[in-house]
């Protein structure tokens, strides 16, 4: 006799974007960063193709 059972997906609140301010879940895709901060991936990728460096001289 074997033991059959489904595992069921238990959704989290994961918090807040760093970049939109939107709350998130577990089942979206995220980053977490070293300080403890999430993101979701698409707003890190759109925040890391933004230019950095200002020339205005």
């Amino acid at each position: 006799m074997s033991k059959t059972w489904v595992r069921k997906e238990k959704i989290a609140d994961v918090g807040k974007c760093r970049y939109c301010k939107e709350d998130m879940i577990s089942t979206d895709s995220f980053v977490a960063f070293a300080n403890h901060t999430k993101a979701h991936y698409l707003c890190m990728k759109k925040d890391d193709l933004k230019p950095k460096i200002n020339f205005d001289w």
